[in-house]
């Protein structure tokens, strides 16, 4: 079912709260704006676009879906409809400083194909903040180790484990990294973690990390 709400701020707390995918991107992003231009590949109710608005004077969408609301933020916000999986995205080389790629990436049929194509649309020396799950959290180690599937969307879709909300593809943070540097030609600046103790988790992500939130930059 398509989201009919108009998305409003997420409410930002402090460094031992919950933290929220959209917020860590924002931290991540805040010392190096203002930015020119903003590409949000998944962009669903504009949630990512209105969070980040601030920091960006163009701000350009794209989603399999086409929400009812696109059309009533069309002032602020460009939206596109277009499946990834379809291929080229609709904009010419270099035309973003920032795209963003939050929980989205272990949806997609071809991954290779969608990273080199936000790459080319990057400018050079501009930036990538992307989010996915991370197979190799503690927890999911665990779940496999006694017969489990592990669970990496919502856990309280326990009875739908096998399909896991859609999940396709899965990551470590060593393959992640490779994907990146291979396809896309990105070095990473951060690894963060959504959820609570942030600061915690960055020790080794790897292994403390339910999702993995890469800051990169374009070489």
């Amino acid at each position: 079912m398509v989201d009919t709400q108009i998305p409003e701020p997420v409410q930002f707390v402090g460094n031992w709260s919950r933290k929220s995918r959209i917020q860590i991107a924002y931290e991540m992003l805040e010392d190096y704006a203002p930015f020119n231009s903003l590409l949000d590949l998944g962009c669903g109710n504009l949630t990512n676009l209105v969070n980040l608005d601030k920091l960006f004077y163009k701000k350009v969408g794209v989603d399999i879906v086409k929400y009812p609301h696109w059309e009533s933020l069309s002032h602020k916000f460009e939206t596109y409809q277009h499946n990834l999986d379809d291929g080229a995205l609709p904009f010419a080389d270099s035309t973003f400083d920032v795209v963003t790629l939050l929980m989205v990436l272990e949806h997609v049929f071809d991954p290779f194909l969608v990273i080199e194509e936000l790459s080319r649309v990057n400018k050079t020396g501009g930036y990538l903040v992307i989010n996915v799950p991370n197979i190799a959290y503690i927890k999911h180690r665990f779940s496999l180790l006694f017969g489990q599937l592990p669970i990496t969307s919502n856990t309280k879709c326990w009875d739908f484990r096998e399909w896991d909300g859609g999940h396709i593809h899965y990551f470590t943070l060593e393959r992640l990294k490779w994907l990146l540097e291979k396809f896309g030609g990105y070095r990473i600046l951060q690894v963060q973690s959504s959820g609570r103790f942030g600061q915690f988790k960055r020790l080794y992500p790897s292994l403390l990390c339910s999702d993995l939130q890469v800051f990169c930059q374009k070489k």
